[in-house]
């Protein structure tokens, strides 16, 4: 017998996410406890067929306090197969009746991190790949409206765009894939960058981190507050990572490597290998005196930045990751990276998610340098269907909208004139 289900037990509802496919740490019972801080109620809600949970959601609800109502929202949609187009429009009506009647908002927004089309590695569509539009025409014949395919992060409540790396392979073939690792990894280690595990009182290094970059490009900084809840309501599946450099060391091993250099182009005959060591020494030459002009070469340990995943079930999200831009060959995110996927696949990790890209595969875009690093450790790019929205009350849905947008807009330029950024 099939019935939907509302307060399900957490653990019942996060032992079913975990087996899920599609599962994402923003669809467990941790995110909807997180959420509370941010002013939103939740509910688990979900099918089951003969006492056995076949289907579940988290629907966040919140005040629109100006409009006397509210929204829900199921962030990344339901953990369940979508395939089973019975289930799917059982799970659609219900979960739209329990947000009507009993939760009373005014519409309801859902972005299920499925699949849209198939992208070779690089971003382009692959020919012949799989196409699940399928589910958008579904989603609509349920009484969904499509919002369209939005450039990058503009507009969309979750990145529709992201990398995701296989970690089955055994971590040497893992690390043989990443574009460059064994040059850049070499040159991190000359210059000391080492990565541990943090602490919560650690959770100010990533804060700061982030402030630091929130103040040259620009935008509005989560509260410190925001890092320590994610850090602490998470518990044992959020793990922080936090990368240094001892800079004197690394100066002094940078003199030691262009003395070799020097000696092995003096013994050297071979105009090629000159060329080349030349280069060497010229480039080296050019870090130490950055370090020196900088005054980096008499500091001691410098934190480099730090980033936080968790870990549900056998999969990983990347969730923050902030680093200071130092030297171009101090190189903290790949070391921030690398840790936290060794890591990860001795916690028995199946996926790495990179969390976000703006999905532009034009060069001169500005988010261009962040698709290209993500790019390189040679994960999945994948592309989710978008946002759909389920309007109960169209003219408190307009308002809502229309408003939301012109405070998204003005927050972060009132925001930036308080702070004199």
């Amino acid at each position: 017998m099939r019935k939907f289900v509302t307060d399900i037990n957490p653990n019942e509802f996060d032992r079913f996410a975990d087996k899920q496919k599609n599962n994402h740490y923003t669809k467990t019972s941790a995110y909807g406890v997180f959420k509370k801080n941010d002013g939103y109620e939740y509910y688990l809600v979900g099918v089951k067929d003969d006492e056995q949970l076949v289907a579940t959601a988290m629907i966040l609800r919140k005040k629109i306090a100006y409009l006397f109502s509210y929204y829900c929202y199921v962030t990344y949609g339901y953990n369940m197969d979508y395939t089973n187009i019975e289930l799917l429009s059982f799970m659609n009506s219900h979960i739209i009746s329990y947000m009507s009647d009993v939760l009373h908002a005014c519409f309801l927004r859902i972005d299920p991190n499925v699949c849209r089309l198939e992208h070779e590695q690089d971003g382009k569509l692959k020919a012949d790949g799989f196409n699940n539009e399928w589910l958008t025409k579904q989603l609509i014949n349920d009484g969904f409206t499509h919002l369209g395919y939005n450039y990058g992060y503009s507009g969309n409540w979750m990145s529709r765009y992201t990398y995701v790396l296989d970690l089955s392979a055994d971590i040497d073939t893992i690390k043989k894939h990443i574009k460059n690792f064994n040059n850049h990894t070499k040159k991190n280690q000359m210059r000391l960058i080492e990565v541990y595990e943090g602490k919560e009182e650690d959770i100010k290094i990533l804060y700061n981190a982030q402030l630091e970059l929130a103040k040259k490009d620009r935008f509005v900084p989560k509260p410190l507050a925001y890092f320590m809840d994610l850090y602490r309501i998470f518990g044992k599946n959020a793990h922080l990572y936090i990368a240094k450099s001892n800079l004197k060391g690394a100066y002094q091993n940078m003199l030691q490597e262009r003395d070799r250099l020097q000696a092995t182009l003096a013994a050297t005959t071979n105009s090629n290998k000159q060329k080349e060591l030349v280069g060497g020494i010229e480039a080296i030459s050019r870090e130490i005196t950055l370090m020196e002009k900088n005054g980096y070469s008499t500091m001691g340990d410098y934190i480099l930045g730090a980033k936080l995943i968790i870990q549900t079930g056998d999969k990983v999200f990347n969730v923050h990751m902030y680093t200071y831009k130092l030297l171009p060959n101090f190189r903290a995110a790949l070391a921030l990276h690398t840790k936290a996927i060794e890591d990860s696949k001795k916690r028995n990790a199946k996926s790495y998610d990179f969390e976000g890209i703006s999905g532009s595969l034009d060069s001169n875009d500005s988010y261009y340098g962040i698709y290209d690093f993500k790019r390189s450790f040679g994960g999945d790019f994948l592309e989710f269907i978008g946002e759909f929205d389920y309007v109960i009350n169209s003219h408190k849905y307009k308002a809502y909208r229309k408003i939301d947008r012109l405070y998204r807009r003005y927050k972060r330029k009132i925001y930036l004139v308080l702070k004199g950024w």
